[in-house]
């Protein structure tokens, strides 16, 4: 008999999988500018965002190198979405590390002490990913959450001897 997926695992994979999908076009769209946009516009966006005059090369490789990080982003949450569907231990072990990590990135980076100079767009996904990262350590530490990811590798693992045993 297989168990059932726990609403709280398909909710958190379901937004890896959403997160993916959103750090994929915003990957494809800065290459694209970064690729796309003459110097003259770079020159533009960069005294637009107040930085030195011959700035357009470094803008440039900002959006590149941002591009790159979110096409990594987009490849990590994919996978550890699938391997929590798929009810992995190893997904839900790493969904705690890295919810863990983005917690303590956010807290020295200066998130919360500086959170008054953010603008509000800023604020408010800030607030909604700690919260998000809180409830998914908090709800994947569960002992019911977790028995569930040990009794599915225990069922897969009976089904691959009754098929050894089969032939």
């Amino acid at each position: 008999m297989k168990a059932k997926r726990s609403k709280g695992v398909t909710v958190i994979a379901v937004f890896l999988v959403l997160f993916s999908l959103h750090c994929f076009v915003s990957s494809v769209s800065e290459f694209i500018a970064s690729s796309s946009l003459s110097n003259e516009e770079y020159e533009t966006l960069a005294k637009d965002e107040g930085w030195e005059n011959g700035s357009a090369d470094q803008l440039r490789e900002s959006l590149r190198s941002s591009g790159i990080s979110n096409l990594v982003e987009t490849i990590c949450s994919l996978v550890l979405g699938i391997g929590l569907l798929k009810r992995k231990n190893w997904a839900r072990i790493l969904v705690i590390c890295v919810c863990i990590v983005l917690l303590l990135i956010w807290i020295f980076d200066g998130f919360l002490t500086n959170f008054n100079d953010y603008h509000i767009y800023f604020k408010v996904l800030g607030i909604l990913l700690i919260t998000s990262c809180i409830s998914a350590i908090v709800f994947l530490l569960n002992p019911k959450v977790k028995a569930g990811f040990k009794f599915s590798q225990t069922e897969e693992a009976t089904t691959v001897s009754q098929k050894e045993q089969k032939e």
